[in-house]
């Protein structure tokens, strides 16, 4: 019976100077190398070769073959963890996406309505109106918390400067 042996290519010399020790060397006509995969295989008719083949197999845990990939339940258990941690941090990340561009949204909604009822608020008003008018529009223009505090201080200077509390 012929058995073909499949073992990583970075191990074959591992393997052979096994089987030289052990007296059962491999000829060249056995070995057949696969440089672009990564592996080699030995193919072997002899029983008692394939016994010594099996016994170095086992007996040595560098020797890593192609065919004998066997995990373990806690690997698999941490691969299947992994790959569901990677799955929920993606989720949760288009989740935040999409909760940012629904404030985004609303704030637009926001400032569009407040654009619009500022006029109907300064005609109803009059004179105060069109101030406010000019406040609310200053506002809407400055984006950041910095640039607000700015327009509100200029805000209330001018409300003193009218008053006569300068």
């Amino acid at each position: 019976m012929e058995k073909i042996f499949k073992v990583k290519l970075e191990d074959k010399a591992a393997l052979l100077n096994k089987m030289e020790k052990a007296g059962m060397p491999l000829d060249s006509t056995q070995i057949k190398d696969n440089k672009l995969e990564g592996y080699f295989t030995v193919t072997c008719s002899d029983p008692e070769k394939i016994n010594t083949i099996n016994s170095i197999l086992n007996q040595s845990s560098k020797i890593n073959t192609m065919d004998k990939k066997k995990i373990k339940k806690d690997d698999l258990k941490e691969m299947i963890r992994q790959e569901l941690q990677t799955v929920l941090a993606e989720k949760k990340k288009v989740k935040d996406e999409d909760k940012k561009e629904k404030l985004d949204e609303s704030e637009e909604i926001n400032e569009d309505l407040a654009g619009e009822a500022a006029p109907i608020i300064g005609t109803i008003l009059g004179v105060g109106g069109t101030m406010a008018i000019a406040i609310v529009r200053a506002l809407m223009k400055a984006k950041t918390p910095e640039e607000k505090k700015k327009v509100l201080q200029s805000i209330s200077n001018q409300i003193d400067k009218s008053k006569g509390n300068v």
